[in-house]
């Protein structure tokens, strides 16, 4: 595992922390300030809080530190749109 410097800015706030990476495997979580970082909403994810595979297939986000790039799974859904 190697923690590193993580900068995340939107719509000019911007926060700062560290992050952790794993050696092997890909992260379960991303989160800025203890928040989980939102995803925009789309069609495939249902307002009732649902995750199908068709929700997480078209999350395509990602994650880019040094030369690793992880993906971004969809681990929870809003209940409101």
């Amino acid at each position: 595992q190697q923690a590193v410097p993580m900068n995340f800015t939107r719509n000019s706030t911007r926060w700062s922390g560290t992050l952790t990476i794993p050696s092997t495997g890909r992260l379960l979580s991303v989160s800025v300030d203890g928040e989980p970082l939102p995803v925009p909403w789309i069609n495939e994810c249902d307002n009732e809080g649902k995750v199908r595979d068709s929700c997480k297939l078209a999350v395509s986000e990602n994650i880019s530190l040094f030369d690793k790039t992880f993906p971004v799974d969809v681990m929870t859904w809003p209940n409101t749109v």
